[in-house]
């Protein structure tokens, strides 16, 4: 298993962590794929991620509540959760 950099192509890992290729990530793939890349970021950007609040931040940012995360949707929760503008409501 290699380790993600922040300059890695998103895509690239998008692919690794849908194992089932349907193009969504669900809540097993999203855990993996956001684990992965916090392995790559520096600290003060890691630092504003708390895997105990994983399925928080999941469930906020599944915006049709499809248990299932588009690349669009994980987009969103990577620019807020990792730029500590996320606040849960």
């Amino acid at each position: 298993m290699k380790t993600v950099t922040f300059s890695q192509d998103l895509d690239e890992l998008w692919e690794e962590h849908d194992i089932n290729k349907d193009g969504w990530l669900n809540k097993a793939e999203a855990k993996k794929f956001i684990d992965k890349l916090v392995q790559g970021l520096d600290f003060e950007r890691a630092k504003n991620y708390n895997p105990e609040n994983f399925e928080k931040v999941f469930e906020e940012f599944d915006e049709n509540k499809n248990d299932q995360l588009t690349k669009g949707e994980m987009a969103t929760l990577i620019k807020k959760v990792f730029a500590n503008s996320w606040k849960s409501t």
